[in-house]
């Protein structure tokens, strides 16, 4: 009980210094060495000038928030910077491993950043001005921020997914049958509709922005689309099976690989060791080892790689 009051004594303690410090100019410091762990949130403003020396031992949290340097030392262990901005003028900043800016920004004027090993750029900028320099170690990922929400939607429907499987799309299921095998990666903005019985085989990768239909999602009779609009379309209609469009199952097999902006639709059949090309839209069949491209599609045998040595079920 006396740790956690002593605790919270402590982070009133700091919430209180640090905003008296922002307005008081005798209170600022010049050096700081906190062995804890630094938290700002809710809109929280750091400013720091006329050459302080910043340490923090502990992990530093920053959400939401504006961090002001200049002229100015900071050293910082495990970091993360989300939704917020850190403007850097005439300093020299290190960040040690695992540093996560997300929905972020890094403004760098006259300023050396150094960052460690496994740093994460989601979403976020880094804007470098006047001669700033910026260094980071091993394993960095620069990705944007997802603008699609991953989700499952299921309504009467048999869902199986295997091992080591990430899904970053959408999936919708209706009265039907999905199979994932093992070591699948589909990407953002991909959108499978599984009205019928779509298979996915082992080791495929599907890129963004994919489509994958067993279904037209609507009739090609304007006569039922017209009955669809007045059974409430588009925001209470529910498909009566006289209305249900027509579906044709989809069959996708080992180490696929499908392309940026591709469609794979009803009835489709797409051998093992199959590539699908950039935008293009398969709806027949692909044989093994062949190339996809166009719309409407053709296929090709690609170029031979060479022979791998690797026994790629072994190592995965």
């Amino acid at each position: 009980m006396s740790k956690t009051l002593g605790r919270i004594i402590k982070s009133v303690y700091w919430w209180f210094f640090i905003r008296i410090a922002l307005r008081v100019r005798f209170f600022c410091p010049k050096n700081i060495i906190l062995n804890g762990r630094l938290i700002l949130d809710n809109n929280s403003q750091l400013s720091l000038d006329k050459s302080s020396q910043i340490i923090v031992e502990g992990i530093v949290h920053i959400r939401r928030s504006n961090l002001y340097l200049r002229n100015t030392s900071l050293r910082l262990n495990s970091s993360e910077i989300v939704n917020s901005c850190m403007t850097l003028v005439n300093s020299d900043v290190s960040i040690g491993d695992l540093f996560l800016l997300s929905d972020g920004e890094i403004k760098s004027n006259k300023t050396v950043v150094r960052i460690g090993n496994n740093f994460r750029l989601l979403g976020s900028s880094i804007l470098l001005q006047d001669n700033s320099q910026f260094t980071a170690g091993n394993f960095l990922l620069i990705q944007k921020q997802s603008n699609s929400v991953s989700s499952i939607v299921a309504t009467r429907a048999n869902i199986l997914i295997g091992s080591n499987v990430r899904l970053m799309c959408k999936l919708s299921c209706d009265n039907s049958k999905f199979y994932i095998g093992d070591n699948v990666f589909i990407n953002d903005g991909t959108e499978i509709r599984c009205y019928d019985h779509i298979t996915i085989g082992k080791n495929v990768f599907i890129s963004y922005d994919c489509i994958i239909f067993d279904t037209n999602t609507h009739s090609t009779d304007p006569l039922k689309r017209l009955q669809e609009i007045h059974h409430g379309f588009p925001n209470a209609t529910v498909q009566t099976p006289d209305l249900r469009p027509v579906t044709k199952p989809i069959y996708i097999g080992n180490n696929v690989w499908m392309g940026m902006r591709s469609a794979i639709l009803k009835g489709s059949q797409v051998s093992d060791d199959a590539i699908i090309g950039l935008y293009a839209v398969v709806t027949g069949q692909v044989p093994k080892g062949y190339l996809a491209i166009g719309n409407p599609f053709v296929v090709k045998r690609p170029a031979k790689n060479k022979p791998s040595k690797v026994n790629i079920d072994r190592e995965l």
